[in-house]
């Protein structure tokens, strides 16, 4: 693992969860649709506390319904548990550009949530880490995808 500061263009895709296993694996709670699509990323950026390092995913998989990686430098149960809660990252020019529909949760951040008449549903929508991977704006993004699913229909 090497230590990096370029944390200003990078996007959330998910947060280290438990250790699994004794040999430095941990499970993956993923903020990607599918899900799996975190794991095209092979190296990515940890985030923790501050510091951020470059790590990459040597080895993938699933168990019991959540991903599961080993990443490099991490070799056993305890180095694993040190990354718990990590923000798993990568910079946002290794993302493919969405359409005019699509949208980053990132880009959503600091605006107001409105309804098509213009009514104010939130103010501005917050990233809100409760220290425990807690997100508002997921929640707010879901509720605005959900509408503009509708009204598209109509």
């Amino acid at each position: 693992m090497a230590m990096s500061d370029e944390s200003s263009s990078l996007m959330e895709l998910g947060v280290v969860g438990a250790p699994f296993g004794v040999r430095g694996w941990v499970k993956l709670r993923s903020f990607t649709e599918p899900p799996d699509r975190l794991l095209a990323h092979r190296t990515v950026q940890l985030g923790l506390r501050g510091s951020w390092t470059t790590c990459r995913i040597e080895e993938s998989g699933r168990s019991g319904g959540q991903l599961t990686a080993k990443l490099s430098g991490v070799n056993d149960r305890d180095q694993a548990q040190a990354l718990r809660g990590a923000r798993v990252c990568v910079p946002r020019s290794e993302l493919p550009p969405g359409d005019d529909r699509e949208f980053y949760r990132a880009d959503l951040v600091g605006c107001d949530v409105v309804n098509l008449a213009g009514r104010m549903l939130s103010q501005p929508v917050v990233e809100n880490d409760d220290g425990n991977g807690g997100r508002l704006a997921p929640l707010i993004v879901k509720l605005y995808q959900s509408r503009v699913a509708r009204v598209a229909r109509a």
